[in-house]
């Protein structure tokens, strides 16, 4: 939602990757969406907490210049959603996957739930 909506066509660094010709009745849709997606995802983690990987892969610095938008929103495949959605959050690192690739989770809560969080990364 993030990079595939609205919410970053305005910038020019990253137009040039996006595909849609914005306006302002997809804009308000896309907001009504989020809205939606919001109240269901803060009544799910009233006290709750949900834990996924910090990031979808790792990628070299020239592969994100030759693709910013793509790799981009790879990286953050398991995180995006915590601005839009208001949410909180904690990222931990863990074991490395294999050699040299580090591996980590990101705790995630309802706004104001920060002390669900930061009291299982103690």
């Amino acid at each position: 939602m993030l990079y595939g909506g609205p919410w970053i066509a305005e910038q020019n660094v990253l137009r040039s990757g996006t595909n849609r010709n914005y306006t302002a009745s997809f804009l308000f849709k896309t907001i009504h969406q989020l809205q939606k997606l919001k109240c269901r995802t803060h009544q799910q983690l009233e006290n709750a907490v949900l834990i996924m990987p910090t990031s979808g892969g790792t990628w070299t610095r020239e592969q994100v210049r030759q693709n910013p938008i793509q790799t981009n929103n790879d990286m953050g495949r398991y995180t995006n959603h915590c601005n839009l959605l208001d949410l909180c959050a904690i990222a931990i690192s863990s074991d490395d996957a294999t050699d040299d690739v580090p591996f980590g989770i990101t705790l995630f809560s309802k706004y104001n739930n920060e002390h669900l969080i930061s009291n299982l990364v103690d």
